[in-house]
């Protein structure tokens, strides 16, 4: 396995450094300013002295002395697992409940037991696939929310969407 001088320099650094910053806080406003973007979360990682920062759905790794950042995955070997990708499934999940289904459209099969969000281009074929695939089920509410990035006449498509008049019901 090849590690980069970069990680054997945090490595090294990390273990040896005397300047540890107790406070989250102080470190979250001192990573942002260093980076110049909104940090979410602050912790220390599972690695001694890096901090696991999170930012924009995606996680970084910082040394006590901010002096270093590093950017990648960090397996445990032992167990044979990406620490970072479990975490970063953590990280971008999103709370079904904090989704704003009234605002998306919404489709009524029989007496819904279970719903369904689905994000959808106009242009993507995949999502029309699902979507037929979806015509199938019995006793479930889709809500369907328009995203559209694959194309620029994907948000001409969208909002033709929502205003056309079969989108409200």
């Amino acid at each position: 396995m090849k590690v980069s001088l970069a990680f054997l320099n945090i490595i090294f650094f990390t273990f040896f450094s005397s300047h540890a910053l107790a406070d989250n806080v102080e470190l979250n406003n001192k990573i942002g300013v260093k980076l110049g973007k909104k940090i979410d979360t602050v912790k220390k990682s599972s690695f001694p002295g890096l901090y696991e920062v999170t930012s924009e759905g995606k996680i970084l790794y910082v040394d006590e002395s901010l002096k270093y950042i590093f950017s990648g995955n960090i397996y445990d070997i032992d167990k044979r697992k990406n620490i970072t990708q479990e975490r970063l499934k953590i990280v971008q999940m999103i709370d079904f409940k904090s989704l704003p289904l009234q605002n998306g459209i919404q489709t009524i099969r029989g007496k819904p037991k279970k719903t369904i969000v689905v994000f959808s281009d106009p242009n993507c074929k995949f999502c029309q696939q699902l979507e037929k695939n979806l015509e199938s089920l019995s006793d479930v509410k889709i809500v369907t929310f328009l995203y559209p990035i694959l194309s620029d006449d994907s948000a001409i498509k969208s909002r033709d969407i929502w205003c056309s008049q079969s989108s409200t019901g």
